[in-house]
């Protein structure tokens, strides 16, 4: 887990938090895997997903 600012690299579920201090949540891809699994954000107060980042 990292600290990171909301903006427009991320797709927010609640635009309320663009520009806002949130934290970024990523996962250890298993092997073989066609695409990333896409790294969320949460608030850092309520542990709320709040939106993620699209993988490729």
């Amino acid at each position: 887990m990292a600290e990171t600012i909301a903006d427009d690299k991320y797709v927010l579920l609640d635009e309320n938090y663009d520009g806002k201090e949130v934290l970024v949540v990523s996962f250890e891809d298993i092997d073989n895997v066609v695409t990333g699994t896409p790294s969320i954000i949460v608030d850092p107060n309520t542990n709320e997903v709040i939106g993620y980042m699209p993988s490729e």
